[in-house]
């Protein structure tokens, strides 16, 4: 991979983890059912990139090469350079988008019905387990090499976390419901990113989050109609809520991290994702009024400093996995 795109993928990452950080605090914020808030979420964001779907590229659809952009080319976003090389596509091909978006589904009720009954850094820390199980997952279905130095810095982000969060899931003998919710929530997170590091191989970011986005869409909204669950007669502020979720954390922080997905391993993103518990740790402050103490601000060096082990370590594939 480039430089400049190496550059580009940690730009495009640290964008998507800023705009993560806002989901709990709409959770919290909207006067609606979480799978609900999660429904309108993926509708409208559904909606707001149909334009762009359909007036993007359609020969973005065998995967080639991860690094294929050509300096000088123009009329084209930044999003749509990352294209794989065009020789067809199979329909086989797009079970990896249905199937991101059928796991990003099932996370988004359990972590948003989970999140209603626990603390927000709980939620956070328990639905951000999840890169043990990426981890596991690229090990045992891709054949990735992880190395002594990727486990060192994923053992020592997780254990930075339980430090950062130690003021409340680490006081309690048990384990709540809303806790236990959030960490089914983590397979299903981890479900995403290993079928997206697959998808985004064979497609464009752009067309690949857009098919995730219905898919999720579509399956959310099965499970509010069987739970009988109100889709209208909110507050104008709980509507604004569902617009600032399609905009900021579905948008935005989907398409970056999807681009970001693109040229760098699911084994990678996924732990440097973990700094969302440490910022929604920081942001709790202000916005919920609790403070931090001096041992969750050294456990948040700590996750910065396992944050750079992993990403300082070579992920490499043992086989071919491109298609």
């Amino acid at each position: 991979m480039h430089l400049t795109q190496t550059v580009k993928a940690y730009l495009a990452l640290s964008t998507g983890i800023l705009a993560l950080v806002a989901a709990p605090f709409f959770v919290r914020f909207a006067q609606s059912p979480g799978p609900v808030t999660a429904f309108y979420r993926m509708t409208l964001a559904t909606l707001i990139m149909l334009p762009f779907f359909i007036r993007g590229p359609r020969n973005d659809t065998r995967a080639g090469p991860r690094n294929n952009t050509r300096a000088g080319d123009s009329g084209q976003s930044s999003l749509s350079k990352d294209r794989p090389r065009s020789e067809g596509r199979r329909s086989g091909d797009y079970l990896f988008p249905l199937l991101a978006g059928a796991c990003l589904a099932i996370e988004q009720i359990l972590w948003s019905t989970g999140l209603a009954t626990t603390l927000v850094a709980n939620a956070a820390l328990l639905t951000n387990i999840s890169p043990l199980w990426v981890a596991l997952g690229a090990w045992f279905f891709f054949r990735e090499k992880l190395n002594t130095i990727f486990w060192f810095g994923l053992a020592l982000a997780l254990g930075g976390v339980a430090g950062v969060i130690s003021g409340g899931l680490l006081l309690h003998t048990k384990l709540g419901s809303g806790d236990i919710l959030c960490l089914l929530a983590s397979f299903f997170y981890a479900g995403y990113y290993l079928a997206t590091q697959r998808g985004r191989q064979l497609m464009g970011t752009l067309h690949y989050i857009w098919l995730v986005t219905l898919s999720a869409m579509v399956t959310l909204f099965i499970y509010v109609i069987v739970a009988r669950m109100p889709l209208w007669g909110f507050s104008w502020q709980t509507y604004l809520i569902f617009l600032g979720m399609a905009l900021i954390t579905q948008i935005t922080g989907y398409l970056t991290i999807g681009y970001a997905m693109g040229h760098l391993p699911a084994a990678v993103v996924s732990p440097t994702l973990i700094i969302q518990v440490v910022l929604t740790t920081v942001l709790a402050v202000p916005v919920f009024g609790e403070a931090l103490t001096t041992g969750q601000w050294l456990s948040s060096l700590v996750v910065l400093a396992g944050i750079v082990l992993v990403n300082r370590s070579r992920v490499t594939p043992t086989s071919n996995i491109s298609g």
